[in-house]
């Protein structure tokens, strides 16, 4: 772990934590589980924290599905502003990003939101010059 520390190091990273452990509780049928995930390495540079998995070989790939839930962990745990993978076999340093698109069923309900926000602004505006109070 030393050479993954020095690698963050030279690449402008300072090393906050070292095997950095957060407590999950995991509820199975309403019991509750202790456990925990643990970082590799903790790190912050120009103010932002970042949690990094220090990887070699197949598993330093963050499409690699054990790599890739790993990553997704990190980041809903953790919370950080973001997740590094340090491949150590390539002294290579990568950030990693993930986003889930959207269901269709939800592109449809903030159609219909904006439908029913534009006819009650048509509606109002209606009234308003038969009144004429416009």
């Amino acid at each position: 772990m030393e050479e993954a520390k020095q690698l963050l190091e030279r690449a402008g990273y300072k090393v906050k934590a070292a095997n950095k452990k957060a407590t999950v509780i995991t509820r199975i049928n309403g019991k509750s589980h202790m456990g925990y995930i643990e970082a590799d390495f903790v790190v912050a540079k120009k103010n932002k924290k970042y949690v990094v998995a220090v990887k070699s070989g197949e598993l330093a790939d963050a499409s690699e599905p054990l790599t890739r839930r790993q990553l997704i962990e990190y980041s809903h745990v953790y919370k950080p502003d973001g997740i590094l993978l340090l491949d150590l076999n390539r002294a290579e340093l990568n950030k990693i990003e993930f986003s889930f698109p959207k269901d269709a069923r939800e592109y449809f309900f903030q159609f219909l939101v904006i439908l029913l926000i534009v006819f009650v602004t048509a509606g109002i505006i209606w009234l308003m010059i038969q009144l004429k109070l416009f």
